[in-house]
């Protein structure tokens, strides 16, 4: 029923274009003079006021750029510090060290050469590159320096 009082309000528009005018009201002529002046943002009385506008497009790409170039310095800053950790571990390696293997082996460190690792196991030995090490379970070193120190501080208790 609705749609049928739609169709005969369209068809009673007073003549003239039916494309530029609202259905069922007044067809108003564009503004001029004073009015005119009002509607793009300067008031009769002359004096300029400020029209608000939508955000820069390029304010906008800046953000996004400065933001996507923020986040890669991030990401390459944390990049080169694992690289430096690990090139520290491989060359903080040496001969009696447990170390776990990429793979998960769990081995001593019998040979240290240029590029490969030889890593001692209960069955065997394996050679492995040094990239394949990623943790160094127990230092040879630590340990030797420990027994240092626990030898020292029993002659200090021993009054030697």
């Amino acid at each position: 029923m609705s749609l049928m009082w739609n169709a005969m309000a369209l068809i009673e528009q007073p003549e003239g274009n039916p494309s530029n005018q609202s259905v069922g009201g007044p067809v108003t002529a564009p503004a001029t003079g004073p009015e005119l002046k009002a509607v793009q943002g300067t008031p009769a009385g002359g004096t300029p006021q400020a029209t608000p506008q939508g955000p820069n497009p390029m304010t906008l790409i800046l953000m996004v750029g400065g933001f996507f170039i923020i986040v890669m310095y991030m990401n390459n800053r944390s990049e080169k510090k694992r690289a430096r950790e690990k090139q520290a571990l491989i060359d903080a390696i040496g001969k009696g060290d447990t170390v776990q293997t990429l793979g998960g082996e769990i081995g001593t460190v019998a040979e240290v050469r240029d590029t490969e690792i030889v890593l001692r196991f209960e069955d065997g030995r394996v050679r492995y590159t040094k990239a394949a090490i990623v943790a160094v379970l127990k230092s040879a070193k630590a340990k030797e320096s420990s027994v240092v120190e626990s030898k020292a501080e029993s002659r200090e208790g021993a009054g030697v």
